[in-house]
């Protein structure tokens, strides 16, 4: 994927992120850092960087289906 293209999908990402927080109304007016901590949610830096290592990890251990590659 190129860098212009995966920087388009993570903004994305990051909007539609924000966007489902403040679908919650009774957590609307609080700011994003606050709504993640009240709803027990990770970061969205965090569930991304969560998903490289477990890429990682599957490249390593040859746990990755090389037909999808």
């Amino acid at each position: 994927m190129s860098s212009t293209l995966c920087l388009i999908s993570h903004f994305g990402l990051y909007k539609l992120h924000l966007r489902l927080h403040k679908l919650v109304i009774s957590i609307k007016s609080f700011t994003y850092k606050d709504r993640l901590k009240r709803l027990k949610l990770p970061t969205l830096k965090y569930r991304r960087i969560r998903g490289d290592m477990i890429e990682v990890y599957k490249i390593l251990t040859n746990k990755y289906d090389s037909r999808l590659a």
